[in-house]
């Protein structure tokens, strides 16, 4: 398990919780 591809996953979830202000 690569800690790099986590941290991808960590941060992918907090955009999507957040609700992406970049759309």
């Amino acid at each position: 398990m690569s800690e790099d591809r986590l941290q991808e996953i960590k941060y992918r979830g907090t955009q999507v919780i957040y609700g992406d202000p970049g759309m």
